[in-house]
């Protein structure tokens, strides 16, 4: 079965209002640090978003690269370590000028 996660359309809609220039993480709740997304991946059925250097795309790259995939309505996981995480909303946080998908 199938696990929910938020779809790519509705994140992408969530990050428009956002300033362009913050960066994306993802929080797992039992580490203690976020993961820099890194490296976006698309499948037919799903999108994934991965933590591969330590240096984390913006909302701009993510926009960018999006732009390009027709089918939008599929959903985003983070996956890390052969494990994959829902995401179910963001946090903004203009002082460290991030979002953080949890």
């Amino acid at each position: 079965t199938e696990v929910f996660s938020m779809k790519l359309v509705n994140l992408l809609q969530l990050m428009q209002d956002v300033d362009s220039n913050y960066q994306i993480y993802f929080h797992e709740d039992t580490q203690q640090s976020n993961y820099p997304i890194s490296k976006i991946i698309f499948s037919q059925n799903k999108c994934i978003l991965t933590s591969l250097s330590i240096n984390p795309r913006t909302i701009y790259q993510l926009l960018t690269i999006c732009r390009q995939i027709k089918h939008k309505n599929v959903n985003v996981y983070f996956a890390i370590n052969n494990h994959e995480y829902s995401i179910f909303g963001m946090q903004i946080q203009p002082d460290k000028k991030q979002i953080i998908l949890k």
